[in-house]
């Protein structure tokens, strides 16, 4: 930038006196050329010997010298100093570093720069918006504002105080405060002030809750007192209990606590589960009596309350569990609810409920699903002896009591549930003996184990008077498992419902897998389908069953360890086995309207008397929808008249009624006087016990023979006492006189 500046001292190399008037001469000296006619009287430095007239006074002037040149040109940078004399009017090229003398008027607050937006010779003018960049009041950088905004910036810190908050109106003002005034009425806000009327009920203040199951009451009198949720209401897990429903905190700690604490009481509250992800690992313990924790009810939102647990801490979800002792059942249990139960490490769970000796209970809506249970353990051969099996070269374990054992011939598998462990190489079974008989030695075998979806537990005595309603299973090694128990079991259960199945789901078929597995049960009504498994129902030493249902698959099946190499196929199979130790540990069954679809037995009894006075009425299934429709004891289809079967079957392909065996037996003519008996006498009839009836039926007519019809004066009748397949029977003269028969007479014996 070019400026023109007046300058008070410039530094240059001489010393400059501008002259006035005419031309002067000059005289030069010391053989140096003098010019002529100089306008200027110099003197420069170091040169002393040159005298130069100037008004009659005479100064030193060297003419040659470098910097002489330099006043006779246009352009030139000086080095050194001068001082001048006067005024001197120059060029400036480059910045200016000190603005010193500019030229120009200087106002206050005025900058020197061109003029506003262009570009153009400096001049002195005030500040513009295009002079002063914005201010940045969220940066800390250049332009921008650091540290805190002084209080006496806003209105000057009028009304500023450590009560009081800068409002959007653009003054400093105090929060609303809260006062009490009054001791009734409703509460007002007026002027910033909330007022609340001062409680003064009875005179007394509110009392303190202890605990998170405490609410605070007021009764009509206004007396505050402290009650808890175990005569009514709600206990809400989350809101009120802290549970994380996140799925990132384990609440089994919580749950248990608050349980225990509402079990103290006769009468416990509804545990409400808001929907969201619990995790129990240690799992849900409810210890009950006969007098405590009765009409638990523990409901979620449906399946958006998920429980899960990987068995880390112990191997069940929840189980109540009455500690009272034999016999004891309690009558008030729980009711469990809208949601769903979980195992997400199926090897360490190994159930998701279950019930020990309660009565008075329900089950609904639930998904019950991952108790898969163990690998089906085979390892070595097993023989039986009644109920001891014997192991060789196995390992057996006390986790495998309450598993079944699987023993295959051909494509018919037989189970039997294991009540005891005795060691490494013995087991003992539920069931007096093995279905099938005793086993030999070296028989290939295995164990199906730990993993239900719903255990009923007798304990000391009967899990009953139940309901399971809508319940799903999917992805269990069983479904709903009744134990066998010394003493006692499971009975009087209703298990219903259309919405879903007691099942794996399609795709997830487990090896050995069996929908309800009832062992020493009775009474029970099933009308809720089991699909995709390797035994839709086993009953084993249970009776008064009604089945009403169906039991399907689809073009792919559950493997059975023990069938086939291990590999599924539809042969392997199984919609209903059913076996007994005893006619009355297995009489009346009832399969009513049954369904079963691409399996390969429909109906597999294993003994004779697991299906005796069993009874099979309008099966719904037809052929080429299974291999294998009846299977008694290893004789398959209709039985055949006089057979060992005593089931009753009406169908579209079978019409058969049992005969017991029937037997004859032969009285001959003889004389049997008034009070009188002939016997007693025995007959065996395979399959009959204690409950059989046992009817005698002449193959003759003895109406009009003497001593048996009309005349002869006598009244004879038979007296039969059934016990385990044989009869004890007299023909007693009931009349007031003797009777003689004319004639023998044979009779039908039949038993049912």
């Amino acid at each position: 930038m070019s400026v023109t500046k007046r300058l008070a001292s410039l530094l240059i190399l001489a010393t400059i006196c501008l002259s006035v008037g005419a031309a002067q001469s000059c005289s030069p000296g010391g053989g140096v050329a003098c010019t002529a006619n100089l306008n200027l009287w110099l003197a420069p430095p170091n040169y002393t010997f040159w005298n130069i007239p100037l008004n009659a006074n005479a100064t030193t002037i060297d003419t040659a010298s470098a910097n002489w040149a330099k006043l006779n040109a246009t352009t030139q940078t000086f080095t050194g100093s001068f001082t001048v004399l006067g005024t001197i009017t120059a060029t400036v090229s480059g910045n200016a570093t000190t603005a010193t003398n500019l030229s120009g008027t200087q106002l206050p607050n005025y900058v020197y720069a061109s003029p506003d937006a262009v570009s153009g010779t400096g001049m002195w003018r005030a500040l513009v918006s295009d002079d002063i960049p914005p201010i940045i009041l969220s940066s800390s950088a250049a332009g921008g504002v650091t540290s805190n905004l002084p209080v006496g910036n806003l209105n000057s810190g009028t009304g500023a105080s450590v009560t009081t908050f800068w409002r959007g109106d653009g003054s400093w003002s105090a929060p609303f405060i809260l006062t009490t005034t009054g001791t009734s009425g409703a509460a007002t806000f007026s002027a910033g002030t909330l007022n609340i009327p001062v409680y003064s009920g009875g005179g007394a203040s509110f009392p303190t809750a202890t605990d998170t199951h405490d609410t605070v009451q007021v009764d009509s009198s206004a007396t505050p007192t402290i009650v808890t949720p175990t005569t009514t209401g709600t206990w809400e897990a989350h809101q009120q209990g802290n549970a994380d429903n996140t799925g990132s905190v384990d609440a089994s700690t919580i749950l248990n606590t608050e349980i225990t604490a509402l079990c103290a009481s006769s009468t416990p509250v509804r545990i409400h589960l808001a929907a969201g992800t619990y995790k129990i690992n240690s799992g849900i313990l409810i210890s009950a009596t006969n007098t405590t924790c009765k009409n638990l009810t523990i409901e979620g939102d449906g399946w958006n309350t998920v429980l899960q647990t990987n068995g880390s801490g112990n191997t069940y979800g929840i189980w109540y569990d009455n500690t009272t002792g034999s016999g004891n059942e309690h009558f008030n249990g729980p009711s469990i609810r809208h949601l769903q139960l979980q195992c997400t490490a199926s090897t360490t769970c190994t159930t998701g409920i279950r019930l020990t000796q309660t009565a008075g209970w329900a089950l609904e809506d639930l998904l019950v699903t991952g108790f898969s249970g163990q690998a089906s353990y085979a390892t070595g051969t097993i023989s039986s002896s009644g109920a001891t099996v014997t192991g060789s070269g196995t390992t057996f374990t006390a986790a495998m009591v309450h598993g079944f054992i699987e023993v295959t011939s051909g494509t018919t598998t037989t189970r039997a549930e294991i009540c005891g462990f005795g060691s490494t190489t013995s087991l003992t079974l539920c069931s007096s003996a093995f279905p099938t008989g005793n086993l030999a030695s070296s028989t290939a075998y295995a164990i199906a184990y730990g993993g239900d979806g719903i255990t009923l537990d007798g304990g000391t005595g009967y899990t009953q008077y139940g309901t399971i309603k809508d319940v799903y299973l999917p992805g269990n090694l069983v479904g709903i498992h009744g134990w066998c128990v010394s003493g006692g079991g499971s009975s009087r259960i209703s298990i219903i419902g259309k919405r879903d199945y007691i099942s794996p789901n399609p795709g997830s078929r487990i090896t050995d897998a069996v929908g309800l597995y009832l062992c020493g049960a009775d009474t029970y009504d099933i009308s809720a389908p089991v699909n995709n498994v390797a035994t839709g129902i086993v009953l084993e030493k249970s009776h008064a069953v009604i089945a009403r249902d169906e039991v399907e698959d689809n073009s792919t099946y559950a493997a059975v360890t023990t069938c086939n190499g291990g590999v599924a196929t539809q042969n392997c199979t199984q919609g209903v086995e059913v076996s007994s130790d005893t006619n009355g540990h297995g009489w009346v069954n009832f399969f009513d309207g049954f369904y079963a679809y691409l399996v390969g037995t429909v109906y597999r009894f294993d003994n004779s008397t697991g299906a005796f006075d069993t009874t099979i009425t309008s099966p719904r299934d037809l052929s080429g929808q299974y291999t294998t429709h009846y299977d008694f004891a290893g004789t398959t289809g209709c039985p055949s008249n006089n057979s060992s079967v005593t089931a009753a079957i009406v169908a579209y392909d079978c019409t058969y009624f049992p005969t017991g065996q029937n037997q004859q037996i032969t009285i001959t003519a003889q004389t049997i006087n008034t009070g009188t008996c002939i016997g007693p006498n025995t007959l065996t009839i395979n399959g009959i016990d204690t409950k059989s009836i046992i009817t005698f039926t002449p193959n003759s007519d003895l109406s009009v023979v003497s001593g048996w019809g009309t005349t002869g004066g006598g009244s004879l009748v038979f007296f039969p006492v059934p016990t385990a397949n044989t009869v004890t029977w007299k023909l007693c003269n009931l009349g007031p006189v003797n009777v003689t028969t004319a004639s023998n007479a044979t009779f039908n014996v039949g038993a049912r």
